[in-house]
């Protein structure tokens, strides 16, 4: 008996000693950010009596993992759609029959039969009625509802009275025009009931029924996407795929999903308002429900002007209007670039989440080993702001519509649903009647967080939160209310709109100011909505400040506000420190004092202030800028050079090259000025090349301080070893643009320009180019809602490209841009949407016929919609005008003319258009330097 008892007892040592090998599951970590460790301490706080509103393309309602919360009720309780894109539109049915069968018609000729044989009739004989049409989704990656191979079928739906405002639906589910064998329906938060369309052997979506009497309408709520749905399982999901134990991070929190992509659009684009239409639907809930709410947005596009775009002015008013209502938002995936943190992600009041990744995950998912927690180099950076906020896990396996194959998914998308658990397990902590404000809350996951080694604070705020840490500060803060809310900080940044913003970042060539030029920041306290004049006029508070670095000084040691006065301090740089060229980034920290804790301790920490510096590696006169040998990265790290290009830059290159033998496996990323990544990255891989170059000319060359990133894929199987090489040149060019070619006595048609080399090096290069087709521009003014441009390509032109540009000004106005070239039918052929302002679409026709441009804006505000911008269309030639080849030469500070020849005649352009090209001169250097200049000519001059 002893020994069957001991046996027994080995038994479970040995169970539970394997477990506590891989206790958690690495596919969606819930550890990293201590949600796991939080609920196990907390089991009543797992995120119950908190709503998390999912922000995107729709969420599928059935799917494992999505059905119940940890205690057993409805995990979707509600779902809202503001794209319009399962949207039916009714009017007044009416009855008639044919054949000795009753129906109803509307006025397009549609007609529902049977449906005097349901089992509930309208109590006032009135019906509104409509359809939906498969076809509507043909730009869709779900085209084909009911599964059975076609997508055309038309689903009738029917919506009227049973009794005084109690309002069903009858929906003709298998499309066969006759509603005797379906039964009424409530709306989706009365019965919380998926339903399916009948006809196929697949259901590729669930879809949720929502009715809308006062709009006479119905929805049918669905994720064609599969991204929506991605999102919440990582917020909230519970035993995902029917797995024990595989969560998201706030298992008991209820879910409503908010509709606000179009998956007819490129990427389920959002369209006009229907961001700011649920912003408003989450705050008027979060007003009247005794639950606590967290909005998860991850969705966004690039920021022309960081911080300042309609729907960032829009979100920080409803957060000081409503601070019962939390938001976290995606930091984008524009990275590794600094400057790269995108819209709505620079709202000052929301969190803003970048990504990272654990090494378990990277191991066990992608089968790549890392040496610790990375950073994911498409997470957006910070510059002019200081965001993200935090970073999180930003890879996962997550629940998915029945259609969707791949349930692992990339991006800041998947980071930020990590923090909108943690924030719902923090709400979930407190009483419905005492809880904490969205800036405390947000207060307490910042100063809370635990940085990275080896990142900056411009690449991840202050790091991974930790919940443990961040319950006990919430809670500290909870104990002592204050009427300080929040402070605006203002100062001079070169970069931000309007030369001012609220931290400091100085990427202004070799200057930063210094104890002779001392920067100053004027600190205005902001006080909750509520409070009184009186407590305003009482109101005292000093603070003591210090650099978290030694390269920066903060004169001021202590300061203070009275009655709500704003406050200035002033800091400098320690030149001394800064010699190296890099990013230096820090913060100056603000404690309150004579607070209730230790004076620099972090429940004593009132605000900050992001401060950073770039400082270039200089453009001398000579073409090398920089020579880096035998560099080293690890798999996962990345490597930052920045680069001073002055005035009269004509171009430059980088090349990234072998070091002897050495394995390398290598990106490199160009960023401008404006942190905007020129072209793709290159690749380079020592088993398949010795040498890879990037190049920047023509347009895109601009003076400033350019950002040069070099990464090492987690997937390397080893450190990386390189070399790399950064150039430049500058040439003086006339004209600038080659406007007109000359041709005599039955010569090709020629042109000439003229250059000067001012550098102290020789250019040597070869020229070459061609005309390459014909272009027009478009203007587009006071343009509102789409805009739509009907062409033909012709038998002459291989393919069209056009260019977009929008005004900085419009582009900040939106939440989205979709650019489309769809067939007279309306089926898109090509569809891409505009992350910046600049962007383009390629088009190679199937067949000789009319195609149409479409450029479909979304705007945050309904009320402004009117937009200005230009489009160049240009058509390619199946055979381009080659410019004859040559070689030249010009020596340090000497002048040459350039003469060069076209190998066939022009054609004459059609009314209304140019010819355009582009004249390149190469240069036979290791470095491979080119300068671009455009032809653009009417006709050749005789």
């Amino acid at each position: 008996m002893r020994k069957i008892i001991l046996f027994i007892l080995l038994m479970v040592s040995f169970i539970l000693s394997a477990g506590k090998t891989n206790p958690y599951w690495s596919f969606l970590n819930t550890t990293r950010i201590g949600a796991k460790q939080f609920i196990r301490s907390h089991p009543e706080n797992d995120g119950r009596n908190v709503v998390i509103m999912i922000m995107d393309s729709g969420v599928d309602v059935a799917v494992p993992g999505l059905e119940k919360t940890k205690d057993g009720r409805i995990k979707i309780i509600d779902v809202m759609d503001f794209s319009a894109e399962g949207r039916v539109d009714l009017e007044e049915a009416v009855a008639d029959s044919e054949n000795h069968e009753r129906f109803l018609g509307i006025s397009s000729g549609f007609k529902l039969y049977g449906y005097d044989k349901l089992s509930v009739m309208a109590y006032d004989s009135v019906y509104y009625m409509g359809f939906f049409n498969e076809s509507r989704l043909k730009n869709g990656d779900v085209r084909d509802l009911n599964g059975n191979g076609r997508q055309d079928d038309r689903f009738g739906a029917l919506l009227y009275q049973r009794a005084e405002d109690d309002w069903v639906a009858v929906v003709d589910l298998d499309a066969d025009g006759n509603l005797s064998d379906e039964v009424p329906l409530t709306d989706y938060s009365i019965s919380h009931k998926p339903l399916h369309f009948r006809g196929g052997n697949t259901t590729p979506v669930n879809i949720a029924l929502k009715l809308l009497p006062d709009d006479q309408a119905v929805v049918f709520h669905f994720d064609a996407s599969g991204h929506g749905t991605h999102v919440a399982g990582i917020a909230a999901g519970f035993k995902i795929n029917g797995q024990q134990g595989l969560n998201g991070i706030a298992p008991g929190a209820r879910i409503i999903s908010l509709k606000i992509g179009d998956d007819r659009l490129s990427g389920a684009a959002s369209v006009t308002g229907s961001m700011e239409k649920a912003f408003d639907f989450a705050a008027a809930y979060a007003d009247t429900s005794s639950r606590a709410v967290v909005v998860n947005l991850s969705y966004g596009i690039g920021a022309e002007w960081e911080g300042h775009g309609d729907l960032e002015y829009y979100i920080n008013t409803l957060l000081d209007e409503h601070p019962n209502l939390n938001i976290c938002t995606s930091a984008g995936n524009e990275g590794p670039g600094l400057s790269s943190v995108g819209l709505p992600a620079g709202a000052r009041r929301v969190i803003t989440v970048g990504a990272m990744a654990t090494p378990a995950h990277l191991r066990d998912v992608y089968g790549n080993e890392v040496s610790g927690d990375k950073i994911l180099v498409f997470s957006s950076r910070g510059g002019e702001l200081s965001k993200p906020d935090v970073i999180a896990p930003g890879s996962a396996a997550s629940t998915i519509p029945p259609f969707a194959a791949d349930d692992v998914m990339w991006g800041t998308s998947m980071a930020c649903p990590q923090v909108t658990g943690a924030t719902a397990l923090l709400l979930s902590a407190f009483p419905a009647e005492n809880m904490p404000p969205n800036y405390l809350l947000k207060k307490a996951l910042l100063y809370s967080a635990v940085p990275l080694n080896g990142y900056t604070y411009l690449d991840q705020g202050h790091g991974v939160p930790r919940l443990q840490q961040a319950y006990a500060l919430l809670k500290s803060y909870m104990k002592k209310p204050s009427i300080l809310q929040d402070v605006e900080i203002d100062t001079d940044s070169p970069l931000a709109k309007d030369g001012s913003g609220g931290a400091a970042f100085w990427r202004s060539g070799f200057y930063f100011p210094t104890r002779s030029d001392p920067q100053s920041f004027y600190i205005r306290p902001v006080f909750k909505q509520e409070t009184d004049k009186k407590s305003t006029q009482s109101f005292y508070r000093a603070f003591d400040f210090e650099s978290a670095d030694d390269w920066l000084h903060v004169i001021q040691k202590s300061a203070y506000s009275r009655k709500g006065d704003g406050l200035s301090l002033e800091a400098y740089c320690k030149p001394e420190r800064l010699r190296k060229p890099g990013l230096y980034s820090t913060r100056i920290n603000a404690y309150r004092k004579g607070g209730l804790f230790s004076a620099h301790s972090i429940r004593n920490k009132a605000f900050e202030i992001g401060y950073s510096v770039i400082v270039p590696w200089p453009a001398t006169g000579k073409s090398i800028i920089y020579d880096l040998q035998k560099k080293r990265l690890e798999p996962g790290d990345l490597l930052r050079e920045f680069i001073y290009l002055p005035q009269g830059a004509s171009g430059f290159s980088v090349s990234v090259r072998a070091h002897n033998s050495d394995y390398g496996h290598i990106r490199s990323y160009i960023f401008n000025p404006q942190g905007k990544a020129v072209g793709a990255y290159a690749d380079f891989n020592s088993k398949t090349s010795t040498r890879i170059v990037k190049r920047v000319s023509g347009d895109d060359i601009k003076s400033g301080v350019w950002e040069v990133d070099y990464y090492a894929p987690p997937s390397n199987s080893a450190a990386s070893y390189f070399n790399s090489t950064a150039a430049y040149f500058a040439l003086d060019v006339k004209p600038a643009v080659i406007k007109s070619f000359t041709q005599r006595n039955g010569t090709m048609p020629a042109a000439k320009i003229a250059l000067k080399n001012n550098l102290s090096t020789v250019f040597e290069a070869r020229l070459s180019g061609s005309v390459k087709g014909v272009r027009r521009i478009l203007h587009i003014k006071d343009h509102d809602a789409a805009f739509e441009y009907g062409f033909t390509v012709g038998d002459a032109y291989r393919r069209v490209m056009f260019e977009l540009e929008l005004p900085r000004d419009v582009f900040n106005r939106l939440t989205d841009f979709t650019m489309q070239i769809v067939t007279a039918g309306g089926r898109a052929l090509e569809n891409e949407s505009l992350t910046f302002r600049k962007g383009k679409i390629s088009f190679t026709p199937p067949a000789s016929d009319t195609y149409y441009l479409k450029l479909i804006p979304a705007f945050a505000d309904v009320e402004n919609t009117t937009w200005n911008g230009t489009v160049k269309a240009s058509y390619i030639l199946f055979k381009e005008n080659r410019i004859q080849p040559d070689r030249i030469k010009i020596y340090p500070q000497q002048k040459k003319t350039v003469s060069f020849t076209l190998s066939k005649d022009l054609p004459v352009p059609p009314k209304g258009y140019k010819l355009f090209g582009s004249l390149y001169l190469n240069s036979i250097s290791t470095q491979a330097l080119r300068l671009e200049v455009p032809i653009v000519v009417r006709a050749t001059i005789y």
